[in-house]
């Protein structure tokens, strides 16, 4: 009984500090939240999926430490929601020539977000 009362405890403890390294972007920001970043060293956003509550993504970075953030789901729409955990889907702020991007969100008065087919 006292194994199964510390496993939840651990549980809990490592979803909440999961849930804090994401910083939440309010509305008046979302413009700003996927901007064109042409530094060598920055590898592209990433969608990691949703949960009731909020679209999780990460910028991710070659030397620097990755960004990670959420939107909240009433404050952004995506076209191909995942499960919170399932594999990164690489975003694009524009479809780039010789391949097939679907449109994954439009962030109002703001960049077009895309994903490889």
């Amino acid at each position: 009984m006292m194994k199964k009362i510390v496993f939840t405890i651990l549980c809990c403890a490592f979803l909440q500090a999961c849930s804090e390294k994401y910083t939440e972007i309010p509305q008046s920001e979302l413009k700003g939240a996927f901007i064109v970043n042409s530094s060598p060293t920055f590898e592209g956003y990433f969608y990691e999926g949703s949960d009731e509550e909020f679209h999780y993504f990460v910028s991710r970075w070659k030397v620097e430490g990755d960004r990670h953030f959420k939107i909240a789901t009433d404050h952004l729409d995506v076209a191909n929601e995942q499960p919170s955990g399932e594999a990164s889907l690489r975003l694009f702020l524009f479809q780039p020539e010789g391949k097939t991007y679907q449109a994954f969100s439009k962030i109002e008065s703001g960049p077009q977000l895309y994903f490889e087919k």
